[in-house]
């Protein structure tokens, strides 16, 4: 009695623990479309069924997921294919007659299906065979649910198959027992049917036994061959589940309906190829056909006249023939395994919601599932798909997010989905204006871009009434200034960045979570050439930055993005300032030269000796990847504490080498034991480490176990302590590794060969390879000028120093060359157009000239100049779009105004394939406007940078 007052107590408190640890389901809420309602309703679902259908927009509880794609979403049943053999193979029996097998017992439930998952088919039937005259009974199941809950229904519909493929099935053979002379083996027993004649003979023996059966004037056992049960057709008799028969020919389906005629048998025909033919006498009968529609992408079609196929003669009308002549039709792909298209299939056999039904109430009807799938009602089990698009309208439509049971079993949005931009309006700023186009865009990437864009399922869709790509700022300060403490107003801009050096990046400086970045790239300018502040002559370079908020590489564009010269504060003749300049241009152009030979020796080298090229590349590329090593579990560095009587947690530091079974090492035990170097051999995972110590004798055993080490200290027999070791690190630090590096085996190799070791590895390998430049910081810059990767930037007042520095910079040596300086324009536009510059004003576009109003932007695209607008060090980079419009209101034409701040700019500065335009395959750099390009109360309504949009508040 005492045990059994224990023990019921503890059952009882696991079934509670049970019960708490199985979590619900949580509830959801899916708003959309819904055809059967007639407008955007919201489905609410909780434990796995719908609960209540309220109106769109119904109130929430906070806790409720909200499944919403956006004023296009629409709602459908979750889809039922009613036909498949290929998700439970089975092997065909040998009896022909085998009504107790179910297709169930032949699925795997625990199978992963990620193609079912995404096609939006929630119920499954499944075919217990086609060879066979009665194949047993097929099931219906669940996609996506607890495998233990799979199977909707195991007997779902009683098989009889009347093709040619349950023709002639093999013969029985019962061997003797025991054979011999007096008893021989007799021959097998042959099956029925052997013709088309023998299975109808067949089929209307066992409905005329099953009926004798059932009114008690019968045994319930068949007389064909292998005395099945007659059970599974005397349920057929009253109603109680379908007779699904495959057949394909008309007259098989005449003879199959004109049996039932008259009967309380529910008829389903699968196949139906020529079930067209006898719609009329099917509708009488009250019949269905699982019907396969529509044409596959590739395959054998039905053969022309005057070479009918098997299978009989197919129309393209079929399912609307049969729906016609009051048919229920359920809709399959034309090929096993086609779940994916299955909604496109029945769309283009039954347009509309005739098609949608086909594949849902109708089909699960048919395989006697109606009562828990295939209709989306209160109170039913959750099956539902959800599109981000009329289904119906749009034949490349499939499930953004699929329900099975009330569990989200496939979900687009849960992934970096794509995002479709639509607007009234796209300025491509290098392709013209798109009127109702999209943008689209996926992995941080521009993909495409038109009036005919295919939207992928699953797709974020927004729209716009206009979309620009992001302003560039061809010079500013963003994210490079300095803070200060502005007391009780908070931390306040400081100073701007000082004159570097040439060897310096302002990219190091640049901190994307500056106050002043996010703010900027939320008035649209999403890349910035962040410069140093000018007054030099040589004052620096650029760097060009993207103002995502993304430290490191991931905000960087192009760290060395342009050079800058300020000679608008030079003093001096400009032939003094012409040959320091030139001087500096000549030193790094002997430094291009150096590389040129170089790059063209190696090129000449690997031609001539192919095989020590590939020699080298492949020792470079094992000094860049690493083989995995045969395991070793000794060597490297353990730590961890001895314990013991007298022993109070010491720290253990050892290092050991495995060298086959030679262990190499030294220990070192905090306050007790100095470091001290050993020797020993590995064998059965242990070894021992002996030493004498202030007279005594100490051993310490040491045994391996994964990476656990275990050391056991005696001195003289007696024991000291007890540790237990972990591997912190594979190098062992009691020998040189600067020198030595481990081998495959944990022994040790040099880790570089000599100079006479190189020397002679290069003679037999061929001549060496050619020795590369050192690279020079100071002069990468006037390299990359040279070979037009990069612009010069070049502020100047003075005219004749403008024309002895741009005559240098474009006759010479043939720069990339922008002017800053907007007073120079006026008076030297037609010699800057001549020479092929590029204009970068700062500050206002419109100027006061001696009292009269200029406008450099338009004066320098007058005579053709490309433009590109910057905040400069000392200004604003939010103003950069209000500038633009400033300067539409001045003359400038508005794709020109837009060209300044985002293509021409790009050019500029040689970046133009991955910013500054709105091209496929460039980065998807966005800016969305609420009303027409630059015009007023035109407002800036979203921003995307490398495909994210920046939230307006942080979270």
């Amino acid at each position: 009695m005492r045990s059994r007052a224990v023990v019921v107590p503890r059952l009882l408190l696991i079934a509670a623990v049970a019960a708490v640890a199985v979590p619900a389901q949580p509830t959801l809420a899916v708003r959309g479309h819904l055809p059967s309602a007639g407008e955007r309703v919201t489905v609410l679902v909780e434990d796995g069924r719908v609960v209540r259908i309220a109106e769109a927009d119904a109130a929430l509880s906070p806790k409720t997921r909200l499944i919403d794609l956006g004023p296009q979403t629409w709602l459908l049943p979750g889809f039922v294919l009613a036909d498949s053999v290929s998700y439970a193979s089975t092997k065909e029996p040998d009896l022909a007659l085998t009504p107790d097998a179910r297709a169930a017992d032949a699925y795997d439930s625990f199978e992963p299906r990620p193609a079912l998952l995404g096609s939006g088919v929630t119920a499954l039937y499944l075919s217990p065979g086609r060879r066979r005259l009665v194949p047993g009974c097929g099931s219906v199941v669940r996609i996506g649910a607890d495998p233990m809950e799979a199977v909707l229904e195991a007997q779902a519909a009683l098989h009889v198959v009347v093709t040619r493929e349950a023709y002639d099935p093999p013969g029985l053979f019962t061997p003797s027992v025991p054979p011999g002379p007096d008893n021989p083996n007799a021959p097998p027993e042959r099956q029925f049917p052997r013709s088309r004649a023998g299975t109808l003979a067949a089929l209307r023996q066992l409905v005329a036994e099953a009926t004798a059966s059932r009114d008690g004037s019968g045994p319930s056992s068949s007389g064909l061959p292998g005395t099945p049960s007659l059970d599974g057709f005397v349920e057929i008799l009253g109603g109680q589940r379908p007779l699904r028969v495959r057949a394909e020919l008309a007259a098989d389906i005449r003879a199959v309906a004109e049996l039932v005629d008259g009967t309380s048998i529910r008829l389903v025909i699968e196949g139906g190829t020529e079930a067209w033919r006898v719609a009329a006498l099917l509708g009488k009968v009250g019949a269905g056909v699982i019907l396969r529609a529509g044409t596959p992408p590739s395959g054998r079609l039905t053969s022309p006249d005057p070479f009918p196929s098997d299978r009989g003669r197919g129309h393209p009308d079929a399912a609307r023939v049969l729906t016609d002549a009051g048919v229920q039709v359920a809709l399959v792909p034309p090929r096993d395994g086609g779940a994916a298209d299955l909604l496109w299939y029945a769309q283009d056999a039954l347009p509309g919601e005739a098609g949608v039904a086909a594949i849902t109430s109708t089909a699960a009807r048919l395989t006697g599932v109606d009562a828990v799938a295939g209709t989306l009602a209160t109170g039913r089990p959750a099956d539902l798909c959800v599109f981000d698009r009329d289904p119906m309208a749009h034949p490349e439509a499939r499930p953004s997010v699929v329900l099975a049971g009330g569990k989200v079993i496939h979900d687009l949005t849960a992934k970096d989905r794509p995002v479709a931009v639509s607007a009234r309006r796209i300025h491509t700023a290098s392709g013209g204006v798109i009127h109702d186009g999209t943008v689209l865009v996926d992995k941080g990437k521009i993909v495409a871009v038109g009036t005919d864009v295919v939207i992928p399922n699953g797709a974020r869709r927004v729209t716009a009434d206009t979309v620009i790509p992001g302003l560039i700022d061809a010079g500013g300060q963003v994210g490079i200034r300095s803070l200060k403490d502005g007391g009780s107003q908070g931390m306040q801009r400081g100073g701007t960045l000082p004159t570097l050096g040439i060897d310096k990046r302002p990219s190091q400086y640049f901190d994307p979570e500056f106050p002043d970045v996010r703010p900027l790239a939320l008035s649209g300018v999403t890349s910035v050439a962040v410069t140093p502040t000018g007054g030099q002559p040589v004052s620096g370079v650029l760097s060009m930055v993207k103002t995502s908020g993304e430290a490191g590489d991931e905000s960087l564009v192009k760290e060395l993005a342009g050079v800058l010269l300020d000679y608008s504060k030079a003093k001096g003749s400009p032939d003094k300032l012409v040959a320091s300049l030139k001087s500096k241009l000549d030193s790094g152009k002997k430094y291009r030269e150096s590389w040129e030979k170089y790059e063209a020796a190696l090129k000449k080298w690997k031609a001539e000796n192919p095989d020590a090229a590939r020699q080298a590349a492949r020792e470079r590329k094992v000094g860049k990847v690493s083989a995995p090593t045969v395991f070793d579990p000794l060597t490297g560095t353990w730590d961890g504490e001895m314990v013991g009587f007298d022993v109070d947690r010491k720290q253990v530091d050892l290092s050991l080498r495995l060298t086959d079974d030679k262990v190499t090492g030294s220990i070192e035990v905090d306050e007790l034991l100095a470091k001290r170097s050993f020797e020993a051999t590995f064998k059965d995972d242990a070894f021992k480490v002996e030493f004498e110590l202030d007279g005594a004798k100490h051993v310490m055993t040491c045994s391996v176990d994964a990476d656990r080490l275990g050391i056991s200290w005696q001195e003289d027999g007696r024991w000291r302590g007890f540790s237990t070791l972990s591997r912190t690190s594979n190098t062992p630090t009691h020998e040189d590794s600067k020198d030595k590096k481990p081998d495959s085996k944990g022994g040790s190799e040099d880790a570089k060969p000599k100079d006479s070791e190189k020397k002679e590895s290069a003679s037999k390998k061929g001549k060496e390879a050619p020795k590369a430049p050192k690279k020079d910081p100071a002069k990468e810059p006037y390299r990359a000028l040279l070979d037009t990767n990069i612009p010069v930037f070049v502020g100047v007042q003075d005219e004749r120093i403008a024309r002895a520095l741009v005559k240098l910079l474009r006759d010479d040596f043939e720069l990339t060359t922008v002017v800053m300086s907007p007073s120079v324009l006026p008076r030297l536009g037609e010699f800057l157009a001549d020479k092929g510059c590029g204009f970068a004003p700062v500050g206002s576009p419109v100027l006061r000239v001696k009292g009269e109003q200029v406008v450099p932007v338009q004066e320098a695209v007058r005579r053709r100049i490309p433009v590109a607008m910057r905040s400069g060090w000392g200004g604003d980079g939010r103003t950069l779009y209000a500038a633009a419009a400033y300067a539409v209101r001045s003359g400038v034409r508005s794709s020109d105004a837009l060209n300044a701040v985002t293509y021409w700019s790009a050019l500029m500065l040689n970046v133009a394939d991955r910013v500054g335009s709105l091209q496929a395959g460039l980065d998807a750099d966005l800016v969305l406007l609420d009303g027409p390009l630059f015009k007023p109360g035109t407002r800036i309504d979203q921003v995307m940078i490398d495909g994210q949009f920046v939230e307006k508040e942080r979270q």
